[in-house]
Formats: C-alpha cells, structure tokens, sequence
C-alpha cells in the first residue's frame, strides 16, 4: 500500500513487454471479459498494447492506494464516460493514455490529468495553428504565434492543461474547450520544472501542476483549489512502473 494518496502513476506501454504474444495473453486474463473484447476492436496493436496498459494500472493504482486486492475492487462510470472507484469515497483517480506512456493521478478529492506529447505536432504541417480556433482563445493563440523556437511545447502544454481541466469535471472532449481560458503562458515548460498554475475557470478556482516526464511527454493535472491539498504546492509523489511490474503485482 501506498502511504501518500496523492500520486501519479507512470507506465511506458511501449517499453517491449506486451509485444511478446504470450505476455499479452497473460496479461489481458488479468482483466474482465468485458474489458477484453473492447481492447480487441482496437484495429492497431500500439492501440491495443496501450488499452491494456490502462485497465491495468487503473486497478494497480487503486489497489496500491486502497489497499484492497484486485479482486476486491469494483469501478462505476460517469455520465461521460470517467471511471470511479466504488465504496471508496475518500479516493478519486483519473488516467490518461499519451503517445508512448500511460498517467493515473489520485488524490483525496477530485482530479483530473491529461498527458500530451510535441510528436503530434511534428505530424501536423508548419500552419497547424490555424486549425484550432475553436480550441484556443485569440489571447492563447497569440502566444502560440509569438513562441516559434518553443511552439510544440507551448503547445502541449496548453493542451494537456486544457483537456486536465475536462478530465477534472468528467466531460472529456464533450464541452466548450475554447472556454477553458489558460490566458498567456509566455514561456515553456523547462526539463526538471514542475509548473502550478491557478486559474478560475467557469467561475471556480483551479489549479494546474504541469511536468515532463521524459523528452516528449508532459503531464498535467487539475483540481478545485483548495489549501489543503498537496497539489497547490505541485507535490505528488511520481512513481514509474514497468509493465512487467503491474503484471507480477496484480497475478499474485
């Protein structure tokens, strides 16, 4: 069990375990049926690999955290879609599927995270700004517009800031993302920083700690401010796990 409740769970879902077809068969057993047919519509294996990575660190992580076994945890869904921890009321999570790793967050209050990676930009041409309007503010896109030697990474940022924000209120993408005003962030995020920034958004205060978490990645999570929470200071405990390492926990 983990002491502190307020962590971010870090797996690479591309770190070569799941491309072994045994250990990808063993590993989806560890799942419900239900959970296994819907990673199987996936038509890409990375797609699938990275599915399968999620289910399990969700269970992982609230087991670690609650410190009930796996068979002991049951989960309900939200409106939209975002899973909850049932019978555990002190606990909320939220994770996040990036390009190479897969983020779960808890704490004691509700939360949400996003992780977005600057490899999506690269696949975009020179002009990708323009085609999202209706996701920036004409403020947000003209710092956009001034940062050119750092825009991929202002960019994620402002993104995984954004949709940290939906996760939070348990909408995903089915809201106003356009009124999710983060205002100027004139500079990029450095390597080893740890950013927290507060905001009011739909008239609530929240607050945003930002990191990366390797040369492409950034993580951001979201939560109503409040002076308690160790988040106002950015404090989370990171903590990395393999996927051999979810498998191994969750088959004992």
């Amino acid at each position: 069990m983990v002491e502190s409740k307020s962590c971010i769970f870090v797996c690479n879902a591309e770190d070569g375990y799941l491309d072994d077809s045994f250990n990808f068969e063993s590993s989806m057993r560890l799942i419900p049926l239900e959970s296994q047919n819907l990673i199987l519509r996936k038509r890409l294996p990375k797609l699938q690999r990275m599915a399968l990575v999620n289910r399990l660190l969700q269970i992982y992580g609230c087991s670690k955290i609650s410190g009930l076994k796996s068979g002991q945890l049951k989960f309900t869904r939200g409106q939209f879609g975002k899973p909850k921890l049932e019978g555990n009321g002190n606990i909320e999570f939220s994770m996040s599927n990036g390009e190479q790793s897969c983020v779960m967050v808890t704490q004691q209050t509700e939360v949400g995270i996003d992780i977005a990676s600057t490899m999506d930009c690269e696949r975009w041409d020179e002009g990708y700004l323009h085609t999202f309007q209706d996701v920036f503010t004409d403020e947000e896109l003209a710092a956009l517009k001034a940062s050119s030697s750092h825009r991929d990474e202002l960019f994620t940022l402002y993104w995984s800031m954004k949709e940290s924000y939906t996760k939070l209120i348990g909408t995903g993408l089915n809201t106003n993302i356009k009124a999710i005003d983060i205002g100027v962030i004139s500079t990029p995020l450095s390597e080893h920083e740890t950013m927290t920034t507060a905001r009011s958004i739909n008239g609530k205060p929240v607050i945003f700690s930002s990191r990366w978490i390797n040369n492409h990645e950034i993580v951001t999570t979201c939560t109503f401010l409040k002076s308690s929470l160790p988040v106002a200071s950015g404090l989370y405990e990171l903590i990395a796990v393999s996927t051999c390492d979810l498998v191994g926990y969750l088959s004992e």
